[in-house]
């Protein structure tokens, strides 16, 4: 279901005991979901969380492309190798400097913080497409209506009803 451009190969991690999916090209290497790009992926859900080991040495970039609830379409692009982030009204540039590279990592984006933070208090209304970019190993992508768990943890914020898991 994912459109290719580039090595990828589906291999089974013994340290996470799953089958992975490894991304080993340069950088024009790319995953784009949904394969057909005049199709759309409509995911409301405004917690998107992905299961991601980084190399600790080549670069990463992923992109989405988010719709807000005026129909605008915008781009936010994550890298590793942007040094500083860039914003215009339709595209931002986010650098990845905090993400944990060489660990398995449940890599949690707010969307609706993002949207609204990058893009002139925006309000976020669905997830269209996503493209992930070279070098990396991809277990799971989930959207969540909640934070999970473990991104409320890192930020000492208690849940205020039951804690949301990142389904098996």
């Amino acid at each position: 279901t994912w459109k290719l451009s580039g090595p990828v190969q589906r291999v089974y991690d013994k340290s996470v005991r799953a089958y992975v999916v490894r991304c080993d090209g340069g950088p024009s290497m790319r995953m784009q979901l949904p394969k057909d790009e005049r199709r759309s992926l409509a995911l409301v859900q405004p917690f998107l969380v992905m299961q991601i080991y980084l190399d600790e040495t080549k670069p990463f970039s992923m992109e989405l492309c988010v719709t807000d609830t005026g129909r605008a379409r915008r781009r936010p692009f994550f890298s590793t190798s942007f040094r500083r982030p860039e914003a215009t009204p339709l595209h931002t540039r986010i650098p990845l400097t905090c993400v944990a590279r060489g660990v398995w990592t449940n890599l949690t984006l707010d969307l609706a913080e993002l949207v609204a933070h990058n893009f002139g208090g925006a309000r976020y209304g669905r997830l269209e497409m996503t493209s992930v970019g070279a070098s990396c190993q991809l277990r799971k992508i989930v959207t969540l209506r909640e934070a999970p768990y473990d991104a409320l943890a890192q930020q000492d914020v208690l849940p205020l009803g039951p804690p949301t898991a990142v389904p098996k």
